[in-house]
């Protein structure tokens, strides 16, 4: 299994956006306190989809050649935040994202990067993520109550 990872075009937020979506709508909609249908609510959560998505942040997740999810990240002077890593139902448990992180871990120390990663703690994965983060040299550096943030200092 040859996993690359790659800067996002524009045009494939047709690719991200019903990844979000089951996303979304399994971990955050029953959160929300919302007193729409979730139909509803997942319609609204389309359009601030679509101005949430940024290629320049974004990049795709590939599987010898095809797309199989995409990260989302933010940068604040050395420090790089994973917002969020979303992997296609089908490849999900299959170890892509702890796979990621550690092809990831040299350019980032090359880079002498602190990395970041929010874990939603009522994620269906949270727990599996937080322990493959662990195992990478990521610590738990606080929490919210919705959100476990993780960190490792490559700097």
């Amino acid at each position: 299994m040859l996993l690359t990872v790659r800067p996002a075009k524009n045009q494939e937020s047709a690719f991200a956006w019903p990844i979000y979506n089951r996303y979304i709508g399994e971990n955050i909609f029953g959160l929300s306190g919302s007193k729409l249908d979730k139909s509803d609510w997942l319609l609204q959560e389309e359009t601030k989809f679509k101005d949430y998505w940024s290629a320049a942040d974004a990049y795709i997740i590939e599987v010898d050649g095809s797309p199989v999810g995409w990260i989302s990240t933010s940068k604040a002077n050395n420090t790089l935040t994973i917002q969020n890593v979303f992997v296609d139902d089908g490849w999900q448990d299959k170890g892509i994202g702890e796979k990621l992180f550690s092809e990831m871990i040299p350019t980032w120390k090359a880079e002498r990067r602190v990395v970041e990663v929010p874990i939603l703690i009522t994620g269906t994965l949270s727990e599996e993520i937080q322990r493959g983060l662990e195992r990478l040299g990521f610590e738990e550096s606080g929490s919210d109550g919705l959100v476990r943030m993780m960190r490792v200092n490559f700097s």
